[in-house]
């Protein structure tokens, strides 16, 4: 049984949280020409800042849910 769960889903990343962490989300890259894979943990209150301060912050239909 997966302990992810998604926020978004693409054929180059996949952002989740972990079902037992509260405190952060987790960003999975894939495919890139120097790595094949790197996952980085964000916390929460980083990734809340982030998410005020890009253009598509307030983009109707915008799939962020964290």
């Amino acid at each position: 049984m997966s302990t992810k769960a998604t926020l978004w889903l693409s054929d180059d990343f996949h952002l989740y949280r972990e079902v037992l962490d509260d405190q952060n989300v987790y960003l999975e890259v894939r495919g890139s020409e120097f790595i094949e894979q790197i996952v980085m943990k964000i916390p929460i209150a980083a990734w809340n800042e982030m998410r005020q301060h890009t253009p598509f912050a307030n983009t109707p239909g915008s799939k962020r849910q964290a």
